[in-house]
């Protein structure tokens, strides 16, 4: 009959054994790599802001002048350690683009458990100046530039900048550098 000391330590090396296990499974060499790039243009003459959210890789929001139109470039890229599994994992990977209460929503839908994968999404949006920009991101980069609305940025890691903004700026930002101008 075992004590109760005895079955504590047997958990506890049954333990470590599954998290070895889990280590070993999730690490991966990510030696290939899968992007892919697409380009939209969303019409909304009557959009008042831009919402962006991110998850991991860079956001630019430019604001144009002459734009009458939002257009959304997002690079979307899988590291995995086969070509077949970073293409067949690019396919659960996206950037979703929609118009509903006079907001243009940009937003990376993707697998909350990547496996040990690499997955980022870089966005560059141009929106008409007189819009507003709300960006979020989680890892990496943010710049906005040239926006004569309200700008409105959280980032968790990585870079902000905003430059050449007339309207009201609020950044929140946990990791990295500010720089606005």
């Amino acid at each position: 009959m075992r004590r109760f000391g005895d079955w504590v330590g047997l958990l506890m090396l049954a333990g470590l054994a599954a998290c070895s296990v889990d280590v070993l499974t999730a690490g991966r060499d990510l030696d290939a790599e899968v992007s892919r790039v697409s380009s939209v243009e969303v019409d909304a003459p009557d959009a008042i802001e831009v919402q962006v959210q991110g998850i991991n890789g860079s956001v630019t929001v430019v604001a144009d002048r002459a734009a009458t139109s939002a257009r959304v470039r997002a690079e979307r890229r899988v590291r995995s350690d086969t070509r077949a599994d970073a293409e067949q994992f690019m396919t659960r990977v996206r950037a979703q683009i929609s118009v509903r209460d006079r907001r243009i929503f940009v937003e990376t839908v993707q697998p909350s458990n990547t496996d040990g994968r690499e997955v980022s999404v870089d966005y560059h949006v141009t929106i008409p100046e007189h819009l507003a920009a709300r960006v979020t991101n989680v890892n990496g980069s943010i710049e906005v530039r040239a926006v004569r609305g309200s700008v409105d940025v959280d980032n968790v890691n990585g870079g902000v900048r905003v430059l050449d903004v007339e309207g009201d700026v609020r950044v929140d930002l946990v990791n990295g550098e500010i720089l606005c101008e």
